[in-house]
């Protein structure tokens, strides 16, 4: 459909226009060329409105898009002494941790520790505090013996959040894990206020290996601080 015939322009009319003004041109080319600009902006325009944000939405719903994205945060924000942890076959062999509030030692009866106490799975649990609403307090800190899989558990709950909050939209918080033994450690972390004070009181930190920084084990309270 010509834009002449939407807005009710007559050939006729804009020949006798041109001819009064000495315009050596076919009014059938003028309305050619019209049609063709004012059709070409319209579905430019159409493009970008509406066609693209509607392809770029249901691109991001598609489960290899979301696959992808996470993949490139998850690889992004790891610091490199954790990727060791990564992998198909890491992640398959990963056995999920349950956890007890009380520690064994505190019941009288050493049977008690795994009967009297109620175990929830790390993730189930981590699905709870990681909400927005989350009326808790905001600090926690997981206790287990050498070898226990604190790092590998940390690592785990990193992805799991990541692969299970991660929409088109991005996550609802940032999520950052980080070394206590690392020298700089401290730095990295005010680094996080430094880029936006917004973005530091919206990012969970993870951090790992509290007993093996030196300065936390000659003095907590003061490290603490």
């Amino acid at each position: 459909m010509s834009i002449f015939d939407l807005f009710g322009l007559d050939l006729n009319e804009l020949s006798l226009f041109l001819q009064r003004w000495h315009i050596d041109l076919s009014p059938v080319y003028i309305q050619v060329a019209v049609d063709i600009i004012v059709w070409g902006l319209l579905l430019l325009a159409l493009w970008k409105k509406i066609v693209k944000p509607t392809f770029i939405w249901f691109w991001g719903l598609l489960p290899c898009s979301n696959k992808k994205r996470r993949s490139e945060y998850i690889h992004a924000n790891l610091d490199h002494d954790f990727k060791d942890y990564l992998g198909k076959k890491n992640q398959g062999e990963y056995i999920e941790t349950h956890f007890v509030s009380y520690l064994p030692h505190e019941y009288d009866e050493p049977n008690k520790a795994t009967t009297a106490s109620t175990r929830e799975s790390m993730t189930s649990f981590c699905e709870r505090i990681f909400q927005g609403d989350n009326p808790n307090e905001r600090l926690y800190m997981v206790l287990a013996g050498s070898g226990m899989g604190k790092t590998t558990f940390m690592v785990n709950i990193f992805c799991h959040y990541v692969k299970t909050k991660m929409t088109n939209k991005g996550l609802p918080f940032e999520i950052r894990l980080l070394r206590l033994d690392d020298e700089n450690v401290i730095n990295k972390i005010n680094d996080i206020s430094k880029v936006s004070p917004i973005r530091a009181n919206n990012t969970i930190l993870l951090l790992d290996a509290l007993d093996e920084n030196r300065y936390a084990s000659e003095d907590f309270q003061k490290f603490q601080t």
